[in-house]
Parts: structure tokens; C-alpha cells; sequence
């Protein structure tokens, strides 16, 4: 951990990681709760499977541009060159705030596609749609797993960008 902030920092800087930690562990148990609904509704009446087909495609489609787009946008927005604040006593929580709205924006993202798969699981009664689709949630959510380094050393370019 770096070792440039002050202690109230630091502690702000903890408590900030274990709240992501929460919100992504939320989101990422959540998959489970989408496959438990599915298990209970193993044998449902199938819907026209043409049209399954059909929306299968699209809502692959938007759950990979979805993810891709979330996660682009959060390495994006997380690598500015550009100090967020010109005021030194402000750098520390706009940099905490702008990293926890990126990785909430890429976790929800991530997350959809498993809702996408349960719709179509309810709708065409293929179990392997919301596997596909929860293992894709799955993968995303992993790839932005939060941490308190990338945090720690997010906010510390932030500071040093506003050094020069």
C-alpha cells in the first residue's frame, strides 16, 4: 500500500476497498441466485423457438457489447492523464469516487448478461442459455474484481499527476 496518504486517508482508503469488495461479491453471488431460479423452473412450456433463436442472438450480442463497453469505459475513465481537481485537499475523494462509480458502472455491465440468460432461459426453457450467460457474467465480474492496490494506486497517480 502506498504510503503517501495520511492516516485518515489510509482508513478512508480501507473502508472505500471493503465496500467494493462487498458490492462486487453481491453482484457476483447474485449469478448463483439466477441459476437457482432457473433449477426450479427446469420443465417450464417453452416459448416459439424461432423466436428464442432470434432474441438469443441479439441478447448475446448486447451482453458482450455491454460487457466489453463497461469494461472499456472504466479503463478509460481510470487512465486519465488529466488531474481530476486543481485542489490538492479534494484529489484524494474525487479519485475514490470516480474509481468506485467506473467499477460499479463495470460490474453492473458484467452482471446483465446473467439476467439476459435467465430471460431467455425462462422464456425458451434452455438451461445451457443461462449457463453461457452467467459463465460470461462470471468472467467479466472476475476480470473487474475490485482491489485495494489498483485503488491505492489509483488514487496515488491522481496525486502525482496533480505534483507533475
Amino acid at each position: 500500500m502506498n504510503t503517501s496518504h495520511s492516516s485518515e486517508e489510509r482508513s478512508r482508503l480501507e473502508k472505500a476497498s471493503k465496500q467494493h469488495l462487498l458490492v462486487w461479491g453481491a453482484l457476483t453471488a447474485s449469478v448463483l441466485g439466477y441459476a437457482a431460479v432457473a433449477i426450479l423452473l427446469v420443465g417450464s412450456e417453452p416459448a416459439n423457438p424461432e423466436a428464442v433463436e432470434m432474441y438469443r442472438t441479439i441478447l448475446g450480442a448486447v451482453s458482450l457489447f455491454t460487457i466489453f463497453a463497461g469494461t472499456f469505459l472504466r479503463r478509460k475513465m481510470l487512465s486519465s492523464k488529466k488531474p481530476l481537481t486543481p485542489n490538492p485537499e479534494a484529489v484524494f475523494q474525487r479519485a475514490l469516487s470516480r474509481y468506485s462509480l467506473w467499477s460499479l458502472v463495470s460490474w453492473a455491465a458484467a452482471e446483465s448478461a446473467v439476467i439476459f440468460g435467465l430471460v431467455l432461459f425462462l422464456w425458451g426453457g434452455r438451461l445451457e442459455d443461462l449457463l453461457a450467460f452467467g459463465g460470461l457474467s462470471l468472467v467479466a465480474l472476475f476480470y473487474n474484481k475490485p482491489s485495494a492496490e489498483a485503488l491505492d494506486d489509483y488514487i496515488f497517480a491522481q496525486k502525482k499527476l496533480l505534483k507533475g
